[in-house]
């Protein structure tokens, strides 16, 4: 990930949020928790001497899910829960480093036992069971007017199958 001591001195709000992972919670807990830290920041931007128009969401593999799902959320309140209602819990500006954009398409294109146990955890049941919840947690299915612009970034090691579900997502 970029220094992000370099966003900061352009003005932007660096945070590290911590989120319940899908150990700790099913979706969309985790994209709840992060939509209530921006609220926060954004409550809080005098006392933080902040700019609270200038939020970038950036995260790697979950983070980079997260950071994808924040990015097509904006506008959409449905993932607004807690404090600070009255703030937006709209990003900038997306930054995935190598998320998972679609859980489903992505594992068939995985030769890992780990997506299986981590997409079990993260929607509480297989994605092919319950594809309502699949729906739920791919940023495709929010890419509206409202979604924010993307910088996205991809690894040597994924495979070529996973690049073109990140291009395909980048077309949207």
């Amino acid at each position: 990930m970029p220094n992000l001591v370099d966003f900061a001195r352009h003005g932007y709000i660096v945070v590290g949020v911590e989120y319940r992972d899908s150990n700790k919670v099913q979706f969309p807990g985790q994209l709840e928790d992060a939509k209530a830290a921006i609220r926060y920041i954004r409550a809080n931007a005098k006392r933080f001497q902040a700019d609270p128009n200038r939020f970038i969401a950036m995260g790697e593999s979950a983070g980079g899910h997260m950071a994808s799902m924040l990015g097509v959320t904006n506008g959409l309140n449905q993932f607004d829960k807690g404090a600070n209602l009255d703030y937006s819990s709209d990003v900038q500006v997306a930054v995935p480093f190598y998320g998972v954009v679609d859980p489903l398409t992505a594992k068939t294109g995985s030769a890992s036992n780990d997506f299986d146990f981590v997409y079990r955890n993260l929607l509480g049941a297989e994605p092919e069971s319950a594809p309502e919840l699949d729906s739920a947690a791919n940023p495709l299915t929010y890419v509206n007017s409202t979604s924010t612009p993307f910088l996205s970034f991809m690894v040597r090691r994924m495979s070529l199958f996973q690049s073109k579900i990140v291009k395909s997502f980048m077309m949207h």
